[in-house]
């Protein structure tokens, strides 16, 4: 980047933390696409996806320095 910044892809970083196929309650990282949140078990609640979502942010911060900050909008 122009700043001397490097962009590094939040999927790579999910994948190293090896959180593939995580879970939280009914919600879970797809298997193949780790930017994915999914509802694995069909009757995953709102919690689980934003508990989910709050994990994977949380180890990649742990492991890599790196915040994650979701694209979603989350509407209550």
């Amino acid at each position: 980047m122009p700043d001397g910044r490097v962009k590094v892809p939040a999927a790579w970083l999910i994948d190293r933390c090896g959180l593939k196929g995580a879970t939280t309650g009914g919600a879970a990282v797809w298997h193949s696409q780790p930017l994915v949140l999914v509802n694995i078990s069909g009757d995953a609640s709102a919690n689980d996806v934003v508990n989910l979502e709050k994990m994977v942010c949380t180890e990649v911060n742990k492991r890599f320095g790196i915040t994650l900050i979701p694209e979603v909008e989350h509407i209550y």
